[in-house]
């Protein structure tokens, strides 16, 4: 899964399966950067010919086998990883070319898990307050929005069961 920010909510998100079987988890990473890597690159060249800053993307990444063999390309290949064809290894070059960079990011922060991973409670809200903007101490704010808009296209009888919530707890209507 992929996720670009400008850091207010997701910009461009995206979740496929890979073309191609792999053997490990870091042969998947790496591929999976490595479909993924062509629109992120288009996103940068958007961003900027509208006037955004230029400095490099960032890519983060989970694993650290993966982060290596993007960073050091065929250097970086062992026994296990040697048949990587080296189409998978485009990142390296845009790395070279400061285009992007590669960051440790741990499993826990991984926005592009959202798209990927049946998410539940905390972890879930967490992914979604940041895919869409939503800072959670406004939750209320955009909870009572909701319902505004609810009865000015009069949707009252569809949402009924919102009305009738009376917690305190706004994440307790929300994705029902």
């Amino acid at each position: 899964g992929q996720v670009a920010t400008d850091g207010q909510g997701a910009t461009y998100v995206d979740s496929k399966k890979l073309r191609v079987n792999t053997t490990s988890s870091s042969t998947s990473e790496l591929v999976a950067v490595g479909d993924g890597l062509p629109k992120i690159l288009w996103y940068r060249r958007f961003r900027i010919c509208q006037g955004g800053n230029d400095e490099e993307d960032i890519v983060f990444q989970d694993n650290t086998t993966t982060q290596l063999l993007e960073n050091n390309g065929r250097i970086s290949a062992g026994k296990a990883t040697r048949h990587i064809a080296i189409r998978w290894f485009f990142i390296t070059d845009m790395i070279q070319q400061k285009e992007v960079k590669v960051k440790d990011c741990s499993t826990k922060d991984m926005w592009g898990d959202a798209v990927t991973k049946p998410l539940q409670g905390g972890l879930f809200t967490k992914f979604r307050n940041l895919m869409q903007g939503i800072k959670t101490e406004d939750m209320h704010k955009y909870m009572k929005n909701y319902k505004d808009i609810i009865k000015q296209y009069e949707l009252e009888d569809t949402c009924a069961k919102y009305d009738r919530n009376t917690s305190s707890n706004p994440q307790e209507c929300v994705g029902e």
